[in-house]
């Protein structure tokens, strides 16, 4: 058992906090590491390990990992406010502050703070990480938190916390492998801290392959699949060491969804990512070859215009031939979007959406029309591999004799 007394209103500013191992026949002090100004408010024990101890004073939280025999501050972001009470949530982890005259303060996930176990063994520690539920959120209803109250909403996902004994100057990577040990996302943190460091996973899959012109004329934003529901590995390295913690992924409670449609919904969504990434990689491509083709234009124009006439009359048909390919992949740039048709790229997006976004199993449209972009996106890439091997290569051999060195891009020669 443990006692707190304050004292304060005698004049008597020392902080008092007391043990009993025996029912009270015996007490001991515990105060060392507190401020001999302040006193105490409440005391409690982690429901998880008996070890630690979060006091509360009149100016702030205090932390022990043996028993009340040290303590820490961990105010952290905390006002220098009377703590009056304290609850440490027994399935989160959570350490919950009640204040005089502040609101409520809580600590999300504290349970690396918690639990100090292994801690100092090696130069860097990964902790055990909590289940961690994927939400399908609405954001019409679900942001609704934040518009109304001062409290930003603790953030979605698994956090992978860390505990560093120096700052580490390399980036931090981390590896999210599935139950088949399939990579599902790559990390990289580069803040350089020492202490308890956190990463967090969104529960996002990485992305598909971006255009490197942006996407202004499509869809904007990225898109990032959700991961099922299931267990999933995170590797970290860092300070010459692999770490590895499992993380266990829960499905909303408030949807019913078998484990069989989740993975069916999750395979349907891999294979849509899969037609988006060959049409940005199209899209990527005519934009490298396009930028090749203004560089040598401009080139030819620039030694001999009138020499160069047939040659720079082909470059423009290839390159308009390019641009309206281009325009049947990805809406193009300037349109207004709602007046103009999707293209390949709006149409995969569109679906993708459809499908992640809804909890439910995919509809037999929705694969069928999957079948169908794979049809388009294969018509589209042979139409640019024909151009490729027949007017390009044309210009090619026309100015073999020609050294043509472009900095920064692939030649269009074959």
């Amino acid at each position: 058992a443990f006692v707190a007394i304050d004292n304060h209103r005698s004049d008597d500013f020392t902080p008092y906090a007391y043990m009993t191992t025996d029912y009270g026949k015996s007490w001991k002090k515990i105060v060392n590491g507190l401020p001999a100004d302040d006193y105490v408010k409440v005391i409690r024990q982690d429901p998880r390990n008996a070890n630690t101890l979060v006091l509360g004073m009149e100016h702030g939280v205090y932390v022990s990992w043996n028993m009340g025999a040290e303590w820490t501050r961990i105010n952290n972001n905390l006002p220098s406010v009377s703590v009056r009470d304290i609850r440490i949530h027994p399935r989160e982890g959570d350490i919950i502050v009640g204040t005089h005259g502040r609101g409520v303060w809580i600590m999300d996930d504290a349970r690396p703070l918690l639990n100090m176990k292994g801690v100092g063994e090696s130069s860097a520690h990964v902790f055990e990480n909590r289940p961690v539920t994927d939400w399908h959120m609405y954001s019409q209803i679900e942001s609704l938190g934040q518009r109304t109250y001062k409290a930003k909403n603790p953030t979605l996902g698994a956090n992978i916390n860390l505990m560093l004994s120096s700052i580490e100057k390399e980036p931090i990577e981390v590896s999210i492998t599935d139950q088949n040990g399939q990579v599902v996302r790559t990390i990289k943190d580069t803040s350089e801290m020492a202490g308890i460091h956190r990463i967090n996973w969104d529960l996002k899959t990485d992305p598909p392959v971006k255009l490197t012109k942006g996407s202004g004329g499509g869809w904007r934003g990225n898109f990032k699949a959700s991961v099922p529901p299931g267990m999933y590995t995170a590797t970290v390295k860092v300070a010459g060491q692999e770490l590895k913690t499992d993380i266990e992924v829960k499905a909303d409670p408030r949807i019913e969804l078998s484990s069989e449609d989740y993975t069916k919904q999750a395979e349907h969504i891999a294979r849509l990512i899969q037609v988006l990434n060959e049409t940005n990689v199209m899209i990527n491509d005519v934009d490298n070859i396009q930028d090749q083709l203004t560089a040598l234009k401009d080139r030819l124009a620039n030694e001999d215009a009138s020499a160069h006439a047939e040659e720079i009359a082909m470059i423009d048909k290839v390159y308009e031939d390019l641009t309206n390919q281009r325009n049947e992949l990805m809406r193009p740039l300037g349109t207004m979007t709602y007046r103009s048709r999707p293209r390949l790229r709006e149409e995969i997006l569109s679906i993708l959406f459809a499908v992640e976004g809804a909890p439910a199993a995919s509809t037999k449209s929705q694969l069928e029309r999957t079948e169908t972009l794979f049809e388009e996106a294969a018509e589209k890439s042979k139409l640019l591999e024909e151009t490729k091997e027949g007017p390009i290569r044309k210009i090619n051999e026309r100015l073999a004799s020609l050294p043509i060195i472009f900095k920064g891009v692939k030649s269009i020669r074959p």
